[in-house]
């Protein structure tokens, strides 16, 4: 369930990243395209039992201050959106984390 929860998450992220005029300035990806294929290749992730953790790592650092998602969302205005998907996400890794629900449960 909470893996299912942190797609949903990272969907929103995609839906804000494709919007017009989004520009990568201090960012890993060059492009849009770029930024979209990286995050869906982690959604497949985590829909796999044998790869959905490294998916977790990758997208905490995605996720961590100064990390790439947070340098696209103040660099596009969406800062406010990004700490509160930050916050989810991170409250989801750490219920995961702490076996609170088991990890492969949709």
């Amino acid at each position: 369930m909470n893996l299912k929860k942190i797609s949903l998450l990272i969907e929103e992220v995609i839906i804000i990243i494709r919007r017009p005029n989004t520009i990568l300035i201090y960012c890993e990806w060059k492009s849009i395209s770029e930024a979209v294929d990286h995050l869906n290749r982690l959604l497949k992730k985590l829909e796999s039992p044998l790869e959905y953790q490294k998916a977790i790592c990758e997208l905490t650092t995605l996720f961590a201050p100064t990390g790439t998602i947070q340098d696209i969302s103040f660099d596009n205005g969406w800062g406010d959106k990004y700490l509160e998907i930050a916050i989810k996400f991170g409250e989801l890794v750490e219920s995961i984390q702490l076996g609170k629900l088991h990890p492969n449960r949709f």
